[in-house]
C-alpha cells in the first residue's frame, strides 16, 4: 500500500546509504528516500537486463547488483544505472560478489570468478553459496564446507558444519547457521561450538544471522534473538 510497483513479497537483500535505503527483490531494485518518504523502482525499463536481483554490494559511490543476468551497476549519485565491465557474464545467474584490493570475486553458477584489471579468470568450478573476508583472505562456503582461497587462488577446506546455509566473519571468528543451529568458530584455535533453540535463541528455525565485534544476531521463525556473544561465550 506504501507504493504501487512494491511487486514482490521476495525480499533479496537491504542496503543503506546516507538517506537511502536500496531492496533488492525478483521484481526490480526499490529506493526509498527516507527523507522525503518517496519511492523509486529501477527495473528492466530503467536498464536493467532482468528484474531478479539477489545481492547488493558497494565501493565507494556505486552498487554493484548481482542478477540473474549477471552485474549491475548503480551509481549512488543519480541512482541510476551505469554501464559496466563485465562482459561475458551478462547471461550469467550472479549470486553475490566480493570487493577487495580492486578485485572482484564473484559466485555465479558457473563457479567463482575474478575480475582483475580487465582480465576474466575461473578459480574454481565449484557453485559457492556465501563468500567474506577476514584478515585479507578470502571465506566461502558451499554444502557442508567452509573454505578459503590461499596463495595462487587455489581453495582448501577451512571446516565442516551440515548444511550451512549462511555464515558471516567477525574478527578472528565465524558465525554460520543451518535450519536449526548456529555455529562459532574461531578462525586461530579451531575450536567450535553449537548454538540452537535450547541456548536461548528465539525460534527453532533460523533464517539469516550477522555479526559484529560484541553481538550476533538471528533471524528466526519467532523473530529477531540478539546474544552478546563476546561478553558470555566462552571457550574451554
Amino acid at each position: 500500500k506504501e507504493y504501487p510497483y512494491i511487486l514482490s513479497k521476495d525480499i533479496n537483500d537491504i542496503y543503506r546509504k546516507n538517506n537511502f535505503l536500496y531492496i533488492a527483490t525478483n521484481h526490480g531494485l526499490l529506493i526509498l528516500d527516507i527523507i522525503n518518504e518517496k519511492w523509486e523502482l529501477i527495473n528492466v525499463s530503467s536498464a536493467l537486463t532482468t528484474n531478479h536481483i539477489n545481492k547488493i554490494d558497494s565501493k565507494g559511490n556505486i552498487l554493484y547488483l548481482s542478477t540473474l543476468k549477471g552485474i549491475a551497476q548503480l551509481s549512488t549519485k543519480i541512482n541510476k544505472i551505469i554501464p559496466n565491465n563485465f562482459h561475458g557474464i551478462n547471461h550469467r545467474n550472479i549470486y553475490d560478489i566480493l570487493i577487495h584490493k580492486d578485485k572482484y570475486y564473484i559466485l555465479s553458477e558457473v563457479g567463482l570468478l575474478l575480475f582483475d584489471d580487465g582480465n576474466q579468470y575461473i578459480i574454481s568450478n565449484k557453485k559457492f553459496n556465501n563468500i567474506d573476508l577476514f584478515d585479507g583472505k578470502i571465506i566461502l562456503s558451499e554444502g557442508n564446507n567452509i573454505f578459503k582461497l590461499v596463495e595462487d587462488n587455489k581453495v582448501e577446506i577451512l571446516m565442516k558444519y551440515n548444511n550451512i546455509e549462511n555464515f558471516d566473519v567477525c574478527g578472528d571468528y565465524i558465525w554460520m547457521h543451518n535450519k536449526n543451529s548456529a555455529m562459532i568458530y574461531n578462525i586461530n584455535t579451531h575450536y567450535k561450538l553449537k548454538y540452537d533453540y535450547s541456548d536461548g535463541i528465539l525460534g527453532n528455525i533460523i533464517y539469516d544471522l550477522e555479526c559484529n565485534e560484541n553481538w550476533v544476531w538471528f533471524n528466526t521463525n519467532n523473530g529477531l534473538s540478539f546474544y552478546n556473544w563476546k561478553q558470555f561465550h566462552n571457550e574451554k
